[in-house]
């Protein structure tokens, strides 16, 4: 696990911060000097008031807050001295203590439900922040559902593209599950695109680690920056819903992963199924395959959205195939080998 960036280490001081002025205010409330110092904190960075905000809403919802302190004793034995020895007002501060360590926990629970969903239209991009800080760039007629649990945060890739730039967190593991992919972030920063056919995962910083999950006995595949890996989706299972005949989990050089976000497509050999299936989430008309085996093709290339027809009109001078128009504006690729 790679350790905490500098942003993650800015809001966890944050937090601190919040946290105390929270167990002040709560305790003894703010002398007008104490107003001051709270409120130059306040403006000194938007991060600052919603954080407290959103600790301060989370602590009034708290039932029970009478018992949280209780647990002080127990849960502060090793910097604090016994309850019996604690005056009354810093046994009360303990407490205040615990509860905000609780409720900087119980924050991502407020920010977001634990299951949502987002999906985007033809050429629609769209930027979600996560609970806990992490962000997911959405390409077009993309869909996730984000569903975060105590041990772990998983984000469902349904369809589509997505970016996710994770915040660090060594003790709930970042997953995404495409399919009978499962992604792993170790570090950072990473591209995951599904298809009916494939998935494809581009690393820009940090490190992944890939596995299937309809494969038991396949061993998962670590791969760091610049880096990426191409897997075909199974379509046939044995008696035990093991894929039958797995494809292997390709490594490839990724050197251009998240271009879309600039309203580039960059293709480095990949089938011309998944091409078309991209290219079909920005353009309209839409581009379908005259059969199996011309999707099988293998093609490398890069053109902006705007230049899909352009391309598409080319495709023949690359591929052994022939690109027609259809009546609506779209294209069909047929076997020119037949």
């Amino acid at each position: 696990m790679s350790a905490p960036s500098q942003a993650d280490n800015a809001q966890a001081e944050i937090d601190r911060v919040a946290s105390t002025w929270l167990i002040r205010i709560e305790e003894d409330g703010l002398d007008q000097e104490g107003e001051r110092d709270f409120q130059r904190w306040i403006a000194s960075d938007p991060r600052h008031k919603s954080t407290y905000d959103a600790m301060r809403a989370t602590w009034s919802d708290i039932s029970g807050l009478q018992g949280l302190a209780a647990l002080a004793p127990t849960a502060m034995a090793v910097d604090l001295p016994p309850t019996r020895q604690m005056p009354a007002r810093w046994r009360r501060i303990a407490g205040l203590a615990v509860a905000a360590s609780l409720i900087a926990g119980l924050l991502i629970f407020r920010v977001m439900p634990r299951d949502s969903s987002y999906r985007t239209d033809l050429a629609e991009t769209r930027i979600v922040t996560l609970p806990d800080g992490s962000s997911v760039t959405l390409g077009a007629r993309s869909s996730i559902t984000v569903a975060y649990k105590a041990g772990e945060r998983r984000v469902i890739l349904s369809s589509g593209e997505a970016l996710f730039d994770v915040r660090h967190d060594a003790h709930r593991p970042f997953l995404v599950d495409a399919g009978s992919s499962l992604i792993r972030d170790l570090g950072t920063k990473f591209d995951v695109n599904r298809t009916k056919g494939s998935v494809r995962v581009g690393v820009i910083e940090g490190r992944v680690q890939v596995s299937r999950t309809d494969v038991v006995a396949t061993p998962p595949v670590t791969v760091g920056g610049g880096q990426g890996v191409q897997i075909l989706q199974s379509t046939t299972a044995d008696m035990t819903g093991n894929a039958a005949h797995p494809a292997p989990i390709l490594v490839t050089p990724q050197q251009a992963a998240g271009a879309w976000r600039d309203g580039r497509l960059v293709f480095d050999n990949v089938r011309l199924a998944d091409l078309s299936a991209d290219v079909n989430r920005y353009y309209a008309p839409g581009v379908s395959l005259g059969s199996a085996a011309v999707g099988d093709l293998r093609v490398t290339a890069a053109f902006k959205t705007s230049e899909i027809p352009a391309f598409m009109d080319a495709l023949d001078e690359t591929l052994p195939v022939r690109s027609e128009r259809t009546p609506d504006g779209g294209f069909r690729i047929v076997d020119a080998r037949r």
